[in-house]
Formats: structure tokens, C-alpha cells, sequence
């Protein structure tokens, strides 16, 4: 099978995504539930390390995604801009 640019972009994005949101979700559960068993809390710390996770792995979906897009356009003026030169 032959990859081209645009479906390896698409995996490294895929992966980067997923990646940033496991992580996220996984490091804010385990310090809640660190937290829940040092303080003797259960499970008070642990609710508020998913939602943290949660918030964290979305704005991060946010930045990627408006990080992607900003350079996107920019890539398409770039190449407006010396269609318009050539011509």
C-alpha cells in the first residue's frame, strides 16, 4: 500500500489527538486518585481529576485544531498570492 502526503498527515494529526487526550484523561485520573487515597477522600479528587482531564484534553483539541486551521489558511494565501505573481 502507497501512502501519499495527505493520508500521512492525517495519521500523524489522528494520532496526535488521541495521544494528547490519553494522556491528559489518564496523568488527571491517577493524580485524583493519588490524592483521594493520600487524603482519604474518595472519590472526591478522582470526579475532579476526569473533569480535569476532560477540560485539558478538549482545550487541547481546541488549540490543535485552531493551530491547523490558522496554518492552513496561511498555507492558502501563500499560494493565492504567488498564483496572482505568475500570472
Amino acid at each position: 500500500m502507497k501512502l501519499d502526503r495527505s493520508t500521512l498527515q492525517a495519521w500523524a494529526l489522528a494520532s496526535e489527538v488521541g495521544c494528547s487526550i490519553a494522556i491528559f484523561l489518564v496523568g488527571c485520573i491517577v493524580g485524583g486518585a493519588f490524592l483521594d487515597r493520600y487524603l482519604h477522600s474518595s472519590p472526591i479528587f478522582l470526579l475532579i481529576g476526569i473533569f480535569m482531564g476532560l477540560a485539558l484534553a478538549g482545550y487541547n483539541l481546541y488549540r490543535l485544531t485552531l493551530f491547523r486551521t490558522s496554518r492552513e489558511i496561511r498555507r492558502s494565501r501563500h499560494r493565492r498570492s504567488n498564483d496572482s505573481d505568475q500570472e
